[in-house]
């Protein structure tokens, strides 16, 4: 899912991670409260986060860790762990058992600051900040040496950054990141028209926006929640296609909530992907007519292409469980449906900043 300035992260008994579109890569550790105020700016409220930063543009890095004891400053690419430290004094020359903030650098570098001063930290280095006092001197500490947190993070890298991906050559630089994921979940193929598509491996039944939920974003609207493991860049980024009686993902680099047409009838919210010229790759007038029609002309993927819900269960959860079938024991007789703008949509949960964007197309 998508996230705003605005929003809270926590975990109890789990760990989270969010992957940005440059690349970098927050990880949350359990029992960890982060909020997000912008896209370079954190609150750490709890816990401990590691921010692992691979940026080979020369675009300029600059992330801030704010906490209660002091601030993180990271302005250059590596591996950082940042934590809150409660109870008795971490740093040698700390003289107080207050909360403490915790800056260790496995490589890059970066500072550590409060109100009185700060404390550059390089690779190979960790320092202390309190709250009212000047940060600690750095000390040595030995990176090889790991804990399961540091553990869990690097299987993770493992996984995002594998030293061979087949899918980095036809995505967008934008979308690298995901690069093992398509890896993973599907195959590339050339197309006569739009070049290098992506077909996924998913059951004979399964089409895009089918698979997740739909939750009303203040910036945005109806946006996707996808329940897909590939379903983040293929849901938000691109266009969708049917070849042969199979879908295929058509790559490009503009976030969106969702691209999908949408269509009514009185008790019905109904909604199709759209192709590579933002019309639905099936035909409202065609899915007016029915999966008889597309039986001898089109394909069994075009007859699903459309997704039906009645109007209030749109609004209560899991497309899947609540999805109409008019052919097969659905109730009542399939009505006519119209195009339409997309449903009303609701208040969010909790109050969100006005980012007008997310947070560096995080997810």
């Amino acid at each position: 899912m998508p996230l705003l300035s605005g929003d809270r992260l926590r975990t109890s008994n789990g760990r989270v991670e969010v992957q940005y579109a440059d690349g970098a890569r927050l990880v949350l550790d359990t029992n960890t409260a982060v909020d997000l105020l912008a896209d370079d700016l954190l609150r750490l409220a709890d816990g401990r986060v590691r921010l692992d930063i691979r940026r080979t543009s020369g675009a300029q890095v600059s992330y801030r860790v704010d906490s209660a004891a002091g601030s993180a400053h990271i302005a250059q690419p590596g591996e950082y762990r940042i934590a809150l430290l409660r109870g008795a004094p971490a740093a040698p020359d700390a003289v107080s058992p207050a909360l403490q903030l915790e800056l260790a650098v496995t490589s890059g570098g970066g500072e550590i600051s409060t109100e009185q001063g700060a404390t550059a930290v390089r690779a190979g280095e960790r320092a202390y900040a309190s709250a009212g006092l000047l940060p600690s001197y750095t000390y040595a500490y030995n990176s090889a040496i790991a804990d399961d947190f540091d553990h869990w993070v690097d299987q993770q890298d493992a996984v995002v950054y594998p030293s061979t991906s087949a899918s980095v050559q036809y995505l967008p630089s934008d979308l690298s990141g995901y690069a093992s994921t398509f890896d993973q979940y599907g195959d590339w193929q050339y197309q006569q028209t739009y070049g290098y598509v992506w077909y996924p491996r998913v059951a004979t039944d399964w089409h895009p926006y089918y698979h997740g939920t739909w939750a009303s974003y203040p910036a945005y609207g109806w946006t996707w929640i996808t329940a897909d493991p590939f379903g983040y860049p293929t849901h938000h980024y691109g266009r969708w296609g049917v070849s042969g009686g199979q879908w295929f993902w058509i790559p490009a680099t503009h976030w969106g909530p969702a691209y999908v047409s949408w269509a009514a009838a009185p008790g019905y919210v109904s909604w199709c992907p759209l192709g590579r010229n933002d019309h639905a790759v099936s035909s409202l007038g065609l899915y007016n007519v029915g999966p008889s029609y597309y039986a001898g002309h089109y394909g069994s993927r075009y007859a699903s292409a459309w997704t039906t819900v009645t109007d209030g269960s749109f609004r209560r959860g899991n497309a899947p469980a609540h999805v109409m079938n008019w052919d097969r024991g659905a109730s009542g007789v399939r009505p006519h449906f119209s195009e339409s703008a997309a449903p009303a949509g609701g208040s969010p949960a909790i109050a969100r900043g006005t980012a007008a964007s997310p947070i560096r197309s995080a997810g």
